[in-house]
């Protein structure tokens, strides 16, 4: 008969790794290559006169991640996180604002060059919508499933900095 010794930190680990597995994004059947056209980094201006910022990876096949950031007078005021995930059904994009736990939406229509991704029993918004408008314009458009109390974000391409 064999023993099975475990040390503690192995028994952690194990306790740990099922959580793990329940918090990934499903593995995906179509990928998430079509959202390349997202990827980058992005800035433009809301009617209320502020910056927004957004910044999204390269797609994997099953994850795509995405920051929001809102500034006014050289301060950030807001900010988003996103997380689209792909899965046998699509993608969903699940937006965190605030860092604070949301919703999801699932995709219900691309081309190449646009998504949408609508959740009707969400209050607003109940479309997310994504279009790249020529090569360095992207437009994110949120409003009810309808269509009606759209608002657009135009942003312009821009260079990704960092340290």
């Amino acid at each position: 008969m064999t023993r099975w010794l475990l040390c503690p930190a192995a028994m952690i680990l194990l306790a740990v790794a099922p959580v793990h597995a329940q918090n990934a994004p499903a593995r995906p059947s179509a990928g998430l290559h079509h959202l390349g056209f997202m990827s980058g980094c992005w800035q433009g201006r809301t009617a209320s006169g502020s910056t927004i910022e957004e910044h999204y990876t390269t797609p994997s096949s099953n994850l795509m991640l995405g920051t929001t950031r809102y500034l006014r007078d050289g301060a950030t005021r807001s900010f988003e996180f996103t997380m689209i995930a792909a899965d046998s059904a699509g993608s969903r994009i699940t937006p965190h604002p605030g860092g604070r736990a949301s919703v999801s939406f699932r995709e219900v229509g691309r081309s190449g060059t646009s998504v949408d991704w609508e959740n009707p029993a969400h209050d607003f918004p109940q479309r997310i919508r994504y279009e790249r408008v020529g090569p360095d314009s992207l437009v994110a458009t949120i409003s009810l499933a309808d269509g009606s109390r759209a608002t657009g974000y135009r942003m312009g391409r821009v260079g990704c900095t960092g340290p």
